[in-house]
């Protein structure tokens, strides 16, 4: 069974990049039909929420897949998109005991150690938890696709 896991920004909504999550959608049903059949999603706001969405709705229609939700920290799930993510997950898995400033970056990288995939849904920040999660993913020699969108100006 190949595993694919997700990284991106926080601030990604279907709602406010509607092409973007269709691409990713796209993205997810394609490495369905190379074998991906497990899946990590990371339990915060934005893309995290989005994948749990798009995985979710591809298991409604019938894929056989399985979706681990990676909560950095317990309470994180007292927020409503992480207990979501953790909602439609077969598997949750709680990254570190209590929050930290590396708890985050210690979920990407066991994401990243448990997949042979990575897909990222990147704005071309120049730093952060995306774009340090990519490069991670070339150091350890994973597949990377990037799904690259602009940001819309606030």
């Amino acid at each position: 069974m190949l595993t694919c896991c997700f990284t991106g920004h926080r601030t990604f909504s279907r709602e406010l990049y509607p092409e973007t999550y269709d691409r990713l959608l796209d993205t997810i049903k394609d490495a369905y039909s190379k074998g991906y059949t497990n899946f990590i999603i990371g339990a915060a706001d934005g893309l995290d929420y989005e994948a749990a969405y798009a995985l979710n709705f591809l298991k409604q229609l019938g894929y056989k897949i399985t979706v681990e939700s990676a909560v950095p920290y317990p309470q994180m799930l007292e927020k409503h998109t992480a207990a979501y993510s953790a909602y439609v997950a077969d598997k949750v898995t709680y990254v570190c005991e209590k929050s930290s400033a590396g708890s985050y970056l210690t979920r990407d990288r066991y994401m990243v150690d448990n997949s042979s995939l990575v897909i990222a849904v990147y704005d071309g920040r120049k730093s952060g938890g995306t774009l340090y999660t990519m490069n991670y993913a070339k150091k350890v020699g994973n597949d990377l696709i990037v799904i690259k969108y602009d940001k819309k100006s606030d």
